[in-house]
């Protein structure tokens, strides 16, 4: 998938859409920690754990036990 890679992101590791998080085997279900508004729109965020290894090109973001 394409990805925007935010340098200056000091919420979380990984900002995925909730279309993709419904295809991942997760290590916890996930849970509301905050809402985010625009100017025309309000939505929930949520934290999960994965069960799976992110890979960016030969680089992987592996899970912390």
């Amino acid at each position: 998938m394409k990805a925007h890679i935010d340098s200056g992101n000091m919420v979380g590791g990984f900002i995925l859409p909730k279309t993709l998080v419904d295809k991942l085997a997760l290590a916890s279900q996930p849970i509301t920690v905050g809402r985010a508004r625009t100017v025309s729109n309000e939505v929930e965020i949520q934290e999960a754990r994965l069960c799976d290894t992110i890979k960016i090109g030969s680089l992987r973001a592996t899970v912390d036990n």
